[in-house]
């Protein structure tokens, strides 16, 4: 795909209008940006471009390339036809970019390298928030806890309040870097831990693993909170990558 045309021919199929055309512009956009054997070779159409195959204002398609390029996924540069970035320097830490993969091994290998990811920083999320967490986050901690016990047969909520669970360890140890990430991958969890926590035993299997660690914080022992954790997170990513294979 060497030109614009391919990329726009029957863009109207399936584009449903809404109130945000723009949103469903992106989408499909996106959609035929990942689906490229060779997306960097491909020449994004222009603005005026977008606006007639969708049938849209330039405005409409102006928010398009910029939404684009804030997932990392094109350059803008003045004067000049935009550009798409090497997949490599694509976002995908936003939750929108996940929304245009189609194929589910590539949607599996993306989460499986977010899990990774929390292997590698998590434990020390732990490990911190035992020592720094506050008597408020340590009651919140707990209360997730209890909150998740009840809900063994209800995956979707027991999950939000995984994710939730994770999201206090991430406050109570007090580093902003640590904060955003976790602020910023929440989405892309919720979808992970969907994945891994939907059968019964692995939700009484997280219980018991997040019980555990919330102890250690509670306790106030750094060492035991890393331990649970990189159990937690070992048992969880064995059991994503065994879902690949």
């Amino acid at each position: 795909m060497t030109n614009a045309t391919p990329m726009l021919t029957g863009a109207e199929d399936g584009f449903q209008r809404s109130p945000k055309l723009a949103d469903r512009a992106v989408q499909v956009v996106g959609q035929r940006l990942v689906a490229s054997t060779d997306a960097e070779a491909t020449t994004m159409p222009s603005e005026s471009e977008l606006a007639a195959a969708f049938a849209v204002s330039r405005t409409v398609a102006r928010e398009v390339v910029q939404t684009l390029a804030r997932l990392g996924m094109v350059d803008v540069s003045q004067g000049k036809r935009m550009k798409v970035r090497p997949r490599e320097d694509w976002d995908y830490l936003n939750p929108t970019l996940l929304e245009f993969f189609d194929d589910p091994e590539e949607v599996r290998h993306i989460l499986t390298e977010l899990h990774e990811t929390r292997v590698l920083i998590e434990p020390a999320v732990a490990e911190r928030a035992a020592l720094l967490a506050d008597d408020d986050q340590r009651k919140a901690l707990a209360a997730e806890v209890e909150e998740m016990r009840g809900l063994l047969d209800d995956a979707p909520a027991f999950v939000r309040h995984d994710v939730a669970f994770h999201a206090i360890l991430a406050d109570a140890a007090q580093n902003r870097f640590i904060r955003r990430i976790v602020q910023t991958s929440r989405e892309l969890l919720l979808v992970s831990h969907m994945k891994t926590t939907t059968m019964a035993h692995t939700l009484s299997t997280a219980l018991e693993h997040h019980s555990r660690i919330c102890d250690a914080v509670l306790d106030r022992d750094p060492e035991r909170a890393r331990r649970e954790m990189e159990i937690h997170l070992d048992f969880g990513l064995q059991f994503w990558l065994g879902t690949i294979s």
